[in-house]
């Protein structure tokens, strides 16, 4: 009976050992039905199998141990689901080759494939043969990042972002801080500064404070001007304008009929506070009084020296040529102006300035009476000098012989600081005046007894003419 069934059993393997392959488990001692054990099968080949099992009353059973299913499914997933993407999953053929992908979001990196808790793979892209159903989960790690913080002006944040440490990305904001201006400046932003970090239960910031340019304010304020009667009635509109601050300002009173403004012009300056002028009008009282028609000068061209004052009269005459006394007279020149009332005879004598410097062209004089105007030319020339150098006698034994000369002006008074020049024997010594306008010429190398002749000059400058002096110097 064992024969037959080990028989039994080997014309089994025989017959499906064509077919697939098979491992047959018989225990040879065993009186029993044993049981053949397979690996793969499909339908029809399990009944052919079926028909056979019965050898020389032997029964065999077969069992199939494993099995590969027609196709397969791959569930991806990523954790957590802010790390990033995944792609891949679905359905597979048995046997085919499947491919995962996981792709991080910013911020994070991936760190894996897992099944389970297994790590089954380190590549974002993970290639496998499907053979069975598989739950695979795409682990992401989120990045150490820092928070970026924009203050305002007034130190509230204006704005803030996340950024990755490492990142090439520079922190930025769009949005612009602004500083509420004060009672004396506006302020205009100028840039961020330097990022400041900070570091707290793990938080890292990095704030940035906003610079700013501060213009100043130009206050303005109302200039106000009313026009009123001597009664405090209203003559004519008010004037009204707005100036800023240190602005000068000018405004004409207006012209009425019959009446006379205390301010022909209001004038000034707008200060740190508005301005209100009351313009007063008055009538026009009669004027009995002739005006003068006409001023005659002394002369239409005076001459004169540096130095020296020169007198101009003048007379005033009505328009019916009548002398007119009591006239007040105005006298510029130069940018000086004096005054002067004529006489009995209508006439008044003014002084030319003596200190007017010599110039080529004439200084205008201008005269004024009643709003009538005359000139003069004043023609100012330089003064000549006094030169006071006589001859003199010498010791031949006396090596440096001193020379003497006075230099006065054209009144006679001493002119210092002066500087002069002597030349004898051809050679040409310097001196220059002292206070009493005496300069003292040290002559040297002029041993030989005999006589010599000595010239003394003045060169001139801007007020007095040049002027020399021939002298004999004689030598013992």
């Amino acid at each position: 009976m064992k024969t037959k069934r080990r028989i039994a059993a080997l014309l089994c393997m025989l017959l499906l050992g064509n077919l697939f392959p098979a491992s047959v488990l018989a225990a040879e001692e065993a009186e029993e039905d044993f049981p053949v054990f397979i690996d793969t099968f499909d339908e029809d080949m399990l009944d052919e199998a079926s028909e056979e099992s019965d050898f020389y009353g032997a029964a065999l059973t077969l069992e199939v141990r494993n099995t590969i299913p027609a196709s397969c499914t791959v569930t991806v997933l990523s954790s957590p689901e802010a790390g990033g993407t995944v792609s891949g999953g679905g359905e597979y053929d048995a046997g085919a080759s499947a491919a995962v992908k996981a792709t991080a979001n910013d911020g994070y990196d991936f760190a894996g494939w897992y099944e389970g808790e297994t790590l089954v793979c380190e590549d974002a892209v993970y290639s496998f043969t499907a053979e069975a159903d598989r739950n695979l989960t795409a682990i992401f790690q989120k990045l150490p990042t820092y928070t970026a913080i924009w203050l305002d002006g007034d130190g509230s944040v204006l704005d803030s972002k996340e950024y990755v440490f490492g990142s090439e990305e520079e922190p930025a904001t769009e949005k612009v801080p602004t500083k509420a201006a004060d009672e004396n400046h506006t302020y205009t932003f100028s840039g961020w500064g330097e990022g400041e970090w900070f570091e707290d239960e793990n938080v890292t910031t990095c704030t940035f404070t906003p610079s700013f340019t501060s213009v100043p304010i130009v206050k303005q304020h109302t200039l106000t001007v009313s026009y009123v009667y001597a009664d405090g009635s209203k003559a004519a509109e008010a004037h009204t304008e707005t100036l800023k601050e240190g602005a000068a300002y000018s405004v004409a009173s207006p012209a009425i009929t019959g009446f006379t403004p205390d301010q022909a012009t209001v004038a000034g300056t707008m200060g740190t506070a508005d301005v209100k002028v009351t313009v007063t009008y008055s009538p026009v009282k009669a004027d009995v009084t002739p005006k003068a028609a006409k001023i005659v000068p002394s002369a239409a061209s005076i001459t004169t020296t540096y130095n020296v004052s020169k007198k101009i009269s003048v007379v005033i005459k009505d328009q019916a040529g009548r002398v007119m006394s009591g006239r007040k007279v105005t006298c510029k020149v130069n940018g000086k102006t004096s005054t002067g009332t004529t006489d009995a005879k209508g006439s008044v004598t003014f002084k030319t300035p003596a200190s007017l410097a010599p110039k080529t062209k004439p200084y205008i004089v201008a005269l004024k009476c009643d709003g009538l105007s005359a000139t003069v030319k004043l023609v100012v020339k330089k003064a000549a000098v006094k030169l006071t150098a006589g001859s003199k006698t010498f010791k031949a034994k006396t090596k440096t012989k001193k020379y003497t000369v006075t230099l006065k002006d054209n009144k006679g008074k001493p002119l210092k600081k002066v500087k002069l020049t002597m030349k004898v024997n051809y050679k040409t010594y310097k001196a220059t005046t002292n206070s009493k306008g005496k300069a003292i010429f040290k002559i040297t190398k002029l041993s030989k007894k005999r006589k010599y002749k000595a010239t003394i000059k003045f060169a001139g400058n801007k007020n007095y003419k040049a002027v020399s002096k021939k002298v004999k110097i004689t030598v013992k």
